[in-house]
């Protein structure tokens, strides 16, 4: 849930020669080898002064103009520039490493130190901002002072932001090193850390890092299309529990390993630093310990592309077509046999989808995605805009879920 990670795929045949689906072979990093801190649990890294201060200088910036209402627009070119210039030197010196005294795995996890400092920093950067905010609202409501309402206001504001803060902070600055990856790190990696068809932007700069949780409101309308539903997951477990039945229902040569882990299973106190863990239980379930090898397994389903070739019926129409003229009748009579299944199946997920209005949810978390803005975000929550919009609540439902107490328009 938390990285979509693409490596080198295999290929695995499905029922019919029409379609061929990739299949990700599973992940691993074994920390067996790697040195542990006084404590013989953590792996202590030492980052770069020059990146670190660079990451603070920005982060403070970058704080401070996200929490500031009605900011000004602010040049960071120059902060940028430099968290680049250090992000560069840091990350060729490290890959370079790969060829002398470390293994891939060291690097792997040394890379992810570097996303974990700016995390770090950005949390502690924004939680210090709040922090001096409740001593000042202390002081002032000592005193009574009359700017004791304002503090409170400020406050309030800052918590209620809280997620879509943080979430602008860390996508900018993540941008900047998917800017130097993308531009002048490719081919250092491609010689000395090659990973075949695994895109590595996919796997380190995921934009699920720069959230503080999944199912924040900021993170759910910037990256997916559907975020209108009830609940904590935003609707997505049982979405995504529907799509799992039906296709183990009517295509069950084609296991599905289910993504929220059964009840019972994996292990109920870990060390959690970030929360991460914590926040993906909602959705995946309790985590395992791994001890010294971290690993991560996949499903046909976690690749986009399969769904297109089992459910494209047009393609496979036109495959058909083909089969028919090139095999002749015989060969089209059989290979139309899964065709006309996987036309079923379809038929069957857009009936329930239908049934549970999904499509006019989708058409809804369109236009509010578009509209949205910081001024409407102060009134109301973009999942019941969605819901009002496709039907499901009335204006009195929605204006009672109003956020300021204000009439709703």
């Amino acid at each position: 849930m938390l990285l979509s990670i693409r490596p080198a795929s295999k290929r695995l045949m499905t029922l019919t020669n029409i379609d061929t689906l990739s299949l990700l072979p599973p992940l691993s990093i074994n920390l067996g080898d790697l040195r542990k801190g006084v404590n013989n649990y953590h792996v202590d890294v030492r980052i770069s002064p020059r990146f670190a201060a660079d990451v603070r200088r920005l982060a403070t910036a970058l704080t401070q103009q996200a929490t500031t209402q009605n900011a000004q627009p602010v040049d960071f070119s120059v902060p940028f520039n430099a968290l680049r210039a250090s992000y560069l030197d840091v990350m060729t010196g490290l890959l370079h490493r790969v060829k002398t005294d470390l293994s891939r795995d060291s690097i792997q996890l040394l890379e992810f130190a570097l996303l974990k400092f700016i995390l770090v920093t950005t949390r502690a950067q924004l939680d210090e901002v709040i922090d001096r905010l409740k001593a000042r609202t202390s002081e002032s409501q000592e005193r009574s002072s009359a700017n004791a309402l304002l503090t409170n206001q400020r406050l309030f504001w800052l918590q209620k932001n809280y997620d879509a803060i943080l979430f602008n902070v860390n996508s900018q600055l993540f941008a900047q090193l998917e800017r130097v990856e993308s531009r002048q790190l490719a081919e250092v990696r491609t010689q000395y850390m090659p990973m075949d068809s695994h895109n590595v932007l996919d796997l380190r700069l995921n934009p699920m890092l720069c959230s503080s949780e999944p199912g924040a409101n900021a993170f759910l309308i910037d990256q997916y299309r559907l975020w209108g539903g009830d609940g904590e997951d935003a609707g997505f477990n049982s979405l995504n529990d529907g799509v799992e039945t039906l296709l183990g229902l009517h295509i069950p040569e084609l296991s599905i390993a289910p993504l929220m882990a059964a009840p019972g299973s994996g292990t109920p106190e870990l060390y959690d630093e970030m929360g991460g863990l914590f926040q993906t239980q909602k959705f995946m379930g309790l985590a395992s310990d791994m001890k010294n090898v971290l690993t991560e397994d996949f499903s046909w389903l976690e690749t986009p592309e399969n769904l297109t070739a089992l459910f494209d019926i047009g393609r496979q129409t036109e495959a058909l077509l083909e089969t028919r003229r090139n095999a002749g009748w015989g060969a089209w009579w059989e290979a139309r046999k899964p065709v006309s299944k996987r036309r079923q199946v379809l038929a069957s997920v857009t009936r329930q989808w239908r049934k549970q209005r999904l499509f006019t949810m989708l058409i809804a978390s369109r236009h509010v995605k578009r509209l949205w803005s910081p001024a409407l975000a102060e009134q109301i929550e973009t999942r019941f805009l969605c819901q009002y919009l496709c039907g499901q609540i009335d204006a009195k439902r929605l204006q009672a879920r109003a956020l300021n107490g204000h009439t709703f328009t």
